[in-house]
């Protein structure tokens, strides 16, 4: 049985308190074994936190470089290739920035306000 039980051979114990020791005992091992399930739940949750991280951390280094997120694909793929100013208001009106994206191919503008 267990180390209790073990210790407690010699002395006389009535079937109660025997039966409370025995569910005492299976509900240590229970607890042990839901402990075991949940570090093993545990580590793998790391170890997709770990992937998710390093899957966010490569997103985000790609926004810092290319900054500007294409309209078409949603990618941070945009690269600038323009600047013009406006076309009706010329030099005094917004600035038009011209992007490729690298991923789709697609070209698309961006006004960018005067201030």
């Amino acid at each position: 049985m267990g180390v209790i039980t073990d210790i407690l051979t010699g002395v006389p114990l009535n079937a109660v308190l025997r039966e409370r020791l025995v569910d005492k005992e299976s509900y240590i091992a229970a607890l042990e074994t839901e402990n075991a399930a949940l570090k093993a739940k545990i580590a793998v949750l790391e170890a997709e936190n770990a992937d998710f991280r390093a899957k966010f951390q490569k997103i985000e280094s790609n926004k810092a470089v290319h900054g500007d997120i294409c309209p078409y694909c949603q990618q941070p793929k945009g690269k600038l290739f323009d600047i013009r100013p406006d076309e009706h208001f010329g030099v005094f009106g917004d600035k038009v920035r011209y992007y490729k994206c690298e991923n789709c191919g697609k070209e698309y503008d961006e006004r960018q306000r005067c201030q």
